[in-house]
């Protein structure tokens, strides 16, 4: 398998998370998650409308964190879709006791919004099309992002760690598993957690500046496992106290790898 190489192109965001308890992350095409919330609006909306509606009912068209619940729960888990299904569409991924983990992907071009004039919408966000979209799972840290004198360790700027970290994304140096094949019709791959999600749910226009990124309609997921010793040394020499990758507090999934093996996280490519 080709792999782009060139660490100019990966770009590094500090991820979403769980913060203040939410569910984890949801990853996906993003018309059907921006859908489950339209739809849900919808609902809501005519029973809040109603006149005769009693007023447990309209508690409960307001309860969102409740309603929300069903696309961030356990039922989503990636690895528990992958159990009964090698065709997902969305997913997600639970942080238990970290608060952010970053993610990696790989920046083709930037597409913007023209007006019928063909030039650019000022004050409009561009997309970033993306080849690779990696979930560095493995790190344990429980409160990311992180700063070392002063600069963020996972910063575009940090071009030494990059390396190092396209090293073990390597097709050619680590093993990819595949776990699933990921469809997405929109052709817009969507990223948020639970409370973004929260905020931005109520129409499907605004939801539709939420962190989307332009990619193929069809997708693959893998496991990317490489050499433990290396991805310890490589992650952890970075900060003079601080292990952005415990042993103790590894994934379950690690368990059953070689001990001279660690998993490293999940590529969407």
């Amino acid at each position: 398998m080709k792999f782009d190489l060139d660490y100019k192109k990966l770009k590094i965001d500090d991820g979403w998370g769980g913060i203040g308890g939410m569910a984890g992350t949801v990853f996906g095409d993003s018309m059907t998650i921006q859908q489950y919330a339209n739809t849900w609006n919808d609902k809501a909306n005519k029973i809040l409308e109603r006149k005769n509606a009693s007023e447990e009912a309209k508690k409960d068209a307001s309860d969102l964190d409740g309603k929300l619940f069903d696309l961030f729960d356990e039922g989503l888990d990636l690895y528990h879709l992958i159990k009964t299904r090698k065709k997902i569409n969305l997913f997600s991924m639970a942080w238990r006791a970290r608060m952010f983990i970053p993610h990696y992907y790989y920046e083709e071009e930037i597409i913007y919004r023209y007006d019928k004039n063909g030039r650019v919408i000022k004050n409009y966000p561009g997309f970033s099309k993306i080849k690779y979209f990696f979930i560095a799972e493995a790190i344990t840290h429980s409160a990311l992002p992180l700063e070392v004198s002063g600069k963020d360790l996972f910063s575009d700027d940090n071009d030494n760690f990059k390396k190092l970290i396209i090293d073990h994304l390597d097709p050619n140096k680590t093993e990819w598993k595949h776990l699933a094949d990921l469809e997405i019709p929109s052709g817009e791959f969507y990223v948020c957690d639970k409370s973004y999600y929260k905020d931005r749910w109520k129409n499907l226009e605004a939801a539709k500046d939420m962190n989307v990124f332009i990619t193929n309609k069809k997708m693959k997921v893998f496991s990317v496992i490489t050499d433990r010793k290396k991805l310890l040394e490589n992650y952890n020499s970075q900060t003079p106290k601080d292990k952005l990758i415990d042993e103790k507090h590894l994934q379950y999934e690690n368990g059953t790898l070689p001990k001279d093996k660690i998993f490293h996280g999940i590529m969407i490519c």
